[in-house]
């Protein structure tokens, strides 16, 4: 479990210090998750655009792509960074950066049609295999 180093206010939800967070990392989706919990209870996702994770001399590495989803537990989520992709995506390679945005929408459309069950369901299976 990961603990904060200080409080961050996502402006859907906001995470304290003492929350605790689980990280899930893909080695082939171009995202990663923290699930952040405060006293047993749901506080909410943090979606991080990503490319895949790949081990680096025993260390995660991941490149951040900007984009960023907060998701709250009622199924409301916000689209942050987006100034920040805008400014950062001349320096992603062009196929990456397009498998990237497809996979964000993908996300999206999720999240529309299934709220916050689609991440739910995707923690669900990942976690019990």
């Amino acid at each position: 479990m990961k603990l904060w180093i200080d409080d961050y206010d996502l402006g859907l939800f906001k995470i304290q210090k003492k929350d605790e967070g689980l990280e899930v990392y893909f080695k082939d989706r171009m995202f990663n998750i923290f699930r952040i919990v405060r006293n047993g209870s749901l506080v909410g996702y943090y979606i991080n655009m990503s490319s895949p994770v790949r081990k680096y001399m025993n260390k995660l590495e991941f490149t951040d792509y900007a984009i960023d989803i907060c998701i709250s537990p009622d199924g409301r989520y916000e689209i942050l960074d987006m100034d920040e992709y805008e400014e950062f995506k001349y320096r992603i390679d062009d196929d990456e950066n397009k498998k990237m945005l497809m996979e964000f929408e993908d996300i999206k459309k999720s999240l529309e049609t299934g709220g916050i069950g689609y991440i739910n369901d995707l923690l669900s299976v990942l976690l019990n295999n």
